[in-house]
């Protein structure tokens, strides 16, 4: 069994739920699956760019995506590696946060380090 098998699942209802989690309890955590709803459920949907919007002012990042059901879907997010590579829309994201005032102090850690190692250069 894989460990993203067992890994937590929450279930925000919206973008600035998510986003108080990612400040409150990502710090702590290694990851966490995002379960959304997907469009014509009839649900409240976080869309999957304004999540990943408040995943990078934490410094965090968006991988897998599973069907969950036929209503939902889950997104595993996890803090960014230092040597990753930032993909230009991310590298964007994090300026727009910034600009914005919405990146975090772990969110600008991460892009300072991202740059050292060569992770946003792509090197």
């Amino acid at each position: 069994m894989d460990v993203l098998d067992v890994a937590d699942r929450i279930q925000p209802y919206s973008a600035d739920d998510w986003a108080f989690w990612l400040r409150s309890v990502g710090e702590r955590a290694d990851g966490v699956w995002l379960v959304l709803w997907r469009r014509g459920s009839g649900r409240r949907v976080i869309c999957h760019d304004d999540a990943l919007l408040e995943a990078v002012a934490v410094g965090w990042t968006d991988g897998e995506t599973r069907r969950l059901d036929d209503d939902r879907s889950m997104v595993w997010f996890a803090p960014r590696c230092p040597d990753d590579v930032w993909t230009a829309t991310d590298q964007d994201r994090a300026d727009r946060l910034e600009r914005a005032g919405r990146m975090t102090p772990a969110g600008r850690r991460v892009v300072e380090l991202a740059k050292i190692s060569g992770g946003w250069t792509g090197s």
